[in-house]
């Protein structure tokens, strides 16, 4: 078979006009979205991107028959400095694996690519839902994928080929969508799909955004109420007759909410929102113009705010609502990214060249950095 060629990572346009996608659909069933803009992938050579940005596992990851593949098959080994081997993503590991029919998975990509990252936070911004996307590369002869129920809704747009989606309601019934390039599929909570690629390789970003539940918004509507009165003793005791009991707590929470700002309430949890989604860092759109080379200097933004953490499996530099992740053994490294006033990939002892200066524009590309000296 021809190995599907893998896809380049373009600019979307933004903001994404996510309302062209939602006027279209009630929240009630699934919905066939008909296009109305370029997507935030086409093929060319993600295979690229892979090695200069030096991903690793489980970042990428293959899987067959719905089952993660062992990444041995598909990474090798490196070390950088003192600690346990890292595994990074070998390309043409990649290709073999979908000529063997596995498929391509970047859960959560839009922490590594930026116009995702804006495609994602385009729906956030007009939904006040967190969001995350997968993107999922397919050969033809890809096995079903299942993706399960869940309290979420998505958007499963259709990047490049046709994937075949079969949605299983809650009630067991079915219905079957073509999704087409610059079309997205609607799949409302509860709700399981089954996808396939129909007539070729497929390339689809599935876009998850988690909706409001009713525990916060009960949390909220009781936070809203006067402590003084949540500090009264209860007008019952357990022990009371049942039926009188639950007719007292009805009269005492009707009455507790009788005074609550509802329309308020709903606008705090938005605030709430809104002011945890950080915006993206400045610089970070003009980064693809400031390629990186060895003896590019760089520096980190003098305002940018950053903790170094250690979660037993991998080093984060974590900083305004992202996070870089390093092999275990990179503490120093990290260090002395952080505490220089400037410095060049090639400064980055213990680190493979080939790998240098993938640290490099990433850390620029997420706006950490920024460049001093071309």
């Amino acid at each position: 078979m021809t190995t599907p060629r893998m896809p380049a990572l373009h600019q979307l346009l933004s903001p994404f006009p996510v309302d062209a996608f939602t006027r279209q659909y009630d929240n009630q069933a699934p919905v066939l979205l008909r296009p109305v803009v370029s997507t935030p992938l086409d093929l060319a050579s993600l295979d690229m991107f892979v090695a200069e940005a030096g991903l690793r596992w489980p970042t990428v990851h293959l899987e067959a028959d719905n089952e993660p593949i062992h990444p041995a098959s598909y990474t090798r080994s490196v070390q950088w400095g003192p600690g346990q081997e890292n595994h990074l993503i070998d390309v043409e590991a990649l290709r073999t694996g979908l000529q063997n029919g596995a498929r391509v998975v970047f859960p959560d990509i839009q922490r590594q690519h930026g116009p995702t990252a804006h495609f994602t936070r385009a729906y956030e911004s007009s939904l006040h839902m967190r969001g995350s996307a997968t993107a999922v590369l397919s050969p033809a002869e890809a096995d079903p994928r299942l993706i399960p129920a869940a309290a979420m809704h998505r958007h499963l747009l259709q990047c490049h080929g046709t994937r075949r989606c079969v949605v299983t309601a809650p009630d067991h019934s079915t219905e079957t969508f073509d999704v087409v390039v610059g079309c997205a599929l609607y799949v409302p909570p509860g709700h399981n799909v089954t996808t396939q690629p129909a007539n070729g390789p497929s390339l689809a970003i599935d876009l998850s955004l988690r909706p409001v539940r009713i525990r916060d918004l009960a949390a909220a509507e009781l936070s809203a109420i006067p402590r003084d009165q949540l500090r009264e003793p209860a007008p019952a005791g357990l022990g009371q007759d049942p039926e009188a009991l639950q007719r007292i707590w009805a009269e005492l929470v009707e009455r507790l909410l009788d005074g609550v700002d509802h329309e308020e309430v709903l606008e705090s949890l938005v605030d709430g929102f809104v002011q945890s989604r950080l915006p993206m860092l400045r610089g970070q759109l003009r980064a693809p113009q400031h390629p990186v080379g060895a003896q590019t200097r760089i520096r980190r933004r003098p305002t940018v705010m950053y903790r170094i953490t250690d979660n037993g499996s991998a080093i984060e530099l974590r900083f305004h609502g992202k996070a870089v992740t390093f092999p275990r053994g990179a503490d120093a490294v990290v260090q002395f990214i952080v505490e220089s006033s400037d410095w060049s990939p090639a400064d980055l002892t213990g680190v493979p060249p080939q790998h240098q200066v993938a640290i490099a524009q990433r850390l620029v590309s997420e706006g950490f950095c920024e460049v001093v000296h071309p």
